[in-house]
């Protein structure tokens, strides 16, 4: 490497790690304890660099945005394998869905905190760009599962749509209803119901 190349590197790690530290913040304490000074703390650098690289709580919560969005993919790569059973990959999905959720440090439980704050635009781009990835990939799971008869789906992208908001509805009830563990065990089955049902009808 390059000596030249040194102060981008450092700096990109850098960023990392204030991410990294930020969604610790989050996990830990909600959006009303992620500040500049909770995520120095979390990172081990001075609050002047955490203010260098994100500039102000708005790029904070935007770069936390992305690096809850990018966690919450390589959590859930394993659904799209092109190989395997898509029974298997798709019920492995539902049940990650829900059992992330109910883990105070899960990507896909920091995920709906950000979308749900009262001014979510710091996590729109993120989102949108996880959504998008997101429903193509489940589409290919979908249209897979189709080619090999198990399920009928032959207009998998419009699916992969209707999956993808059928399960934030159920997962949207479950947060809501977190301490109530035979609610919790009712919305899962409930939504591995209507998602099989959509797909079979």
């Amino acid at each position: 490497m390059a000596a030249s190349d040194e102060p981008a590197l450092r700096g990109s790690q850098r960023r990392d790690a204030i991410g990294q530290a930020a969604m610790a913040v989050l996990a830990r304490d909600g959006l009303a304890g992620l500040s500049m000074q909770a995520v120095a703390r979390a990172s081990g650098l001075a609050k002047s660099v955490v203010v260098y690289h994100v500039r102000d709580r708005q790029g904070l919560l935007t770069l936390t945005a992305e690096t809850v969005f990018a966690a919450r993919q390589a959590l859930e790569q394993t659904t799209f394998q092109a190989e395997g059973d898509p029974r298997q990959h798709l019920s492995h999905w539902l049940n990650q869905q829900f059992d992330a959720a109910e883990s105070d440090d899960s990507p896909i439980r920091l995920a709906w905190l950000l979308q749900l704050d009262r001014e979510p635009r710091h996590a729109r781009a993120a989102a949108t760009d996880y959504g998008r990835s997101w429903t193509y990939r489940l589409s290919q799971l979908l249209a897979r599962g189709h080619a090999q008869a198990c399920w009928h789906a032959p207009d998998a992208l419009r699916l992969a749509t209707a999956v993808r908001a059928m399960t934030d509805g159920y997962l949207l009830q479950m947060l809501a209803t977190s301490e109530k563990q035979n609610e919790i065990k009712r919305l899962r089955a409930a939504c591995r119901g209507a998602v099989m049902d959509l797909l079979v009808r």
